[in-house]
């Protein structure tokens, strides 16, 4: 029989490798006659949230947040409460993931600056602001971040903040800055110098800001990076599925719209415990193919799950409107979208595409000149920055 010591070698040389399932099954087996120390509950939480056991995850990380308290170790304390927070956030339940972002914001009031404060700062005004109205305090917060990871020598950090800040400046209309910001965020992740959660979080992010963009030459290029990266690992619940996301949606653009929909209908599955909106963008692409191909009542019943999980239907639902021959409810159901996002260019150019084309089929031509002539000048715009 295997001592708990042996155990606990092997689960910790298994996580070093990123071995995540042979790693969870040495701690789990070492935890059945024996406590974990702070440390070793911190990577089974860190090993269940790679294949996807959130519960277990949160379990751990619990457990490894007390046991820091315990040892004196508020600094540790409070990443993992981040971690926890950050878990809560991905299944849309904001509550407690505000109260454990508060625990770690309190723990780290009156402890030296660390990785931490730059973690919590990252979350809280940054990744968390990204649609905020204030850009320029989205984008000093994000420099803050950099500037702690340069000071702290904290590669993640400084990556981190330079794709807030390459996000902001991308939703505010300064494209060609904030593309090379997201690129010089990348050269960190393709160099293997930051910690596979970070690495994970950048490639997905700067994936969704070129789909946003509508650059999918750029989008196509770090989607198969990222699929070479997921490539090395065994597992990986959350980047896989938010990589097969975006695949379907490249797929949709070239015709394949069968794998579209497989890859789609798949994350629904996947993600419908842990990250609920991934799992609605999965919903609301198979609404989309099922509407390209014609199936009108399987779209609406796509688009209203995903509507249900948090994510606008628009301009899906519009679109089906109008091949509903609802031409009314379509014009006012694009309008009413394009209303919720007043200052946002890069959601309204993709809203005012769908509006063109529905207010022709309409015979709306007024419409269609207008929306047209709006879209004219965002292009104009995110050409010139």
């Amino acid at each position: 029989m295997t001592d708990v010591s042996e155990l606990l070698a092997m689960a910790r040389e298994a996580y070093h490798d990123r071995q995540w399932s042979a790693a969870r099954t040495n701690f789990l087996a070492a935890r059945q006659v024996a406590e974990l120390n702070a440390d070793d509950l911190d990577a089974l939480g860190g090993t269940s949230w790679w294949i996807g056991d959130i519960e277990v995850c949160n379990s751990a990380w619990e457990a490894a947040y007390r046991a820091y308290l315990d040892d004196d170790r508020p600094a540790a304390a409070a990443e993992t409460a981040l971690g926890i927070g950050y878990n809560y956030f991905l299944r849309g339940e904001e509550a407690p993931g505000m109260g454990w972002l508060g625990r770690a914001q309190r723990l780290l009031a009156d402890l030296p600056e660390s990785r931490a404060h730059g973690g919590l700062l990252y979350t809280t005004q940054v990744e968390a602001m990204i649609d905020s109205p204030d850009p320029d305090a989205v984008i000093a917060s994000a420099r803050l971040v950099q500037e702690m990871g340069a000071r702290l020598a904290e590669p993640a950090l400084v990556a981190s903040g330079l794709e807030g800040e390459g996000r902001v400046l991308i939703k505010n209309g300064r494209v060609m800055e904030g593309l090379a910001l997201l690129d010089e965020a990348m050269v960190s992740v393709l160099a293997d110098e930051l910690p596979p959660e970070m690495a994970g979080n950048i490639y997905c992010n700067v994936i969704a800001a070129c789909h946003e963009l509508a650059d999918y030459r750029r989008m196509r290029q770090w989607t198969e990076a990222t699929e070479r990266w997921l490539a090395t690992m065994p597992v990986a619940v959350v980047f896989a599925g938010i990589c097969r996301v975006h695949r379907a949606q490249l797929q949709q653009l070239t015709g394949d719209w069968d794998s579209s929909a497989r890859e789609a209908a798949q994350v629904c599955v996947d993600l419908a415990d842990m990250l609920t909106a991934t799992a609605a963008e999965g919903h609301y692409q198979v609404g989309e193919i099922n509407r390209l191909r014609g199936d009108l009542t399987a779209a609406e019943e796509a688009y209203q799950r995903a509507h249900r999980l948090g994510r606008d239907p628009q301009p899906g639902l519009a679109l089906l409107r109008i091949a509903q021959q609802r031409a009314a409810a379509a014009l006012s159901s694009i309008q009413s979208a394009l209303m919720a996002q007043p200052t946002n260019r890069l959601a309204r150019a993709r809203l005012l595409a769908a509006q063109v084309g529905i207010a022709l089929a309409a015979d709306d031509t007024a419409t269609a000149r207008k929306g047209s002539a709006e879209l004219d000048e965002i292009a104009v715009a995110m050409t010139r920055s």
